[in-house]
């Protein structure tokens, strides 16, 4: 009874561990379903067809934009035609520690409009190369256009590129770890330096042209003040508001002042020329005697 109940034992166990595989093989089958082709990713600044480059940066920038761009993205990929019909593509991006906020839109060679697009993580590696992501998306066919953005957080700001791909081949492992073995995103990390470096001079090159802020008001003017107003302001509050006024009040004061002088020594000579007349006609008269 023993090893029956064993066998039955290890029996489910079996069973259960056969399910547990299936299931495994099943989702990872997920990842890519239907004919499968390796294809090269071309990293693009500037629009590929139209030239127009929507980034902040603009042409002046665009040999840093697209060194930048270029060490983002591996340059092979991976181009799925499922058996639904809908079309797929499976591309790698470097640094991806160093960005966030990542959205994609596509379009056909040609459109004028570009429709977003929700995307997929199917492997990640924060550890490889600044952070490694393989990132899959739907496409309109093979014949497309990638607008992506997200937000360099070295650089705060956002910034906006395309890829598109090319070169389809057959032959493919379907694994990215393979066939973009070898690719970093060094040069990236070089451009994301340089880059900063060069925001941040920019910025104190603008702080040093900021205007100089002036004001010509070096000295207050005195109150405007009529003769109306002063007298009025004079009688009423007992105080002078007008200089002038005060300037002729001193003027009189000294004029009186020298007056009362004047006088002062006019009679003090008139006395001393009375006493000598009198003091001259006594002796006179005495020596008459």
């Amino acid at each position: 009874m023993k090893n029956k109940a064993c066998g039955k034992c290890f029996a489910v166990i079996m069973l259960v561990g056969l399910i547990l595989a299936l299931c495994i093989k099943l989702e990872s089958d997920k990842v890519f379903a239907g004919d499968l082709y390796n294809c090269q990713i071309n990293p693009c600044y500037a629009h590929p067809v139209t030239g127009v480059i929507e980034d902040s940066g603009g042409a002046a920038s665009y040999n840093t934009g697209q060194g930048m761009v270029a060490g983002t993205l591996a340059t092979k990929g991976i181009f799925e035609v499922a058996d639904d019909g809908n079309n797929y593509l499976t591309f790698r991006m470097f640094l991806y520690n160093y960005t966030s906020n990542h959205s994609f839109s596509v379009q056909n060679v040609g459109d004028s409009g570009w429709t977003p697009v929700s995307h997929t993580i199917v492997n990640h590696n924060s550890s490889q190369n600044n952070g490694t992501v393989d990132v899959k998306l739907w496409v309109p066919s093979e014949n497309c256009v990638v607008r992506g953005t997200m937000h360099v957080d070295p650089m705060h700001r956002d910034v906006i590129f395309y890829f598109y791909p090319n070169n389809f081949s057959g032959e493919t492992s379907g694994n990215l770890d393979i066939e973009a073995a070898g690719e970093t995103g060094g040069s990236m990390t070089a451009a994301i330096e340089s880059k900063v470096a060069e925001v941040e001079a920019k910025e104190e090159e603008e702080k040093g042209k900021k205007k100089e802020l002036k004001n010509d008001i070096t000295e207050e003017a005195s109150p405007a003040v009529d003769d109306a107003t002063s007298k009025k302001l004079n009688s009423s509050m007992g105080l002078s508001l007008s200089t002038a006024g005060d300037k002729s009040s001193d003027g009189e004061k000294k004029n009186t002042a020298i007056k009362t002088s004047f006088i002062g020594a006019g009679v003090l000579l008139l006395v001393i020329i009375v006493a000598g007349g009198i003091y001259y006609l006594r002796r006179k008269k005495l020596g008459g005697r």
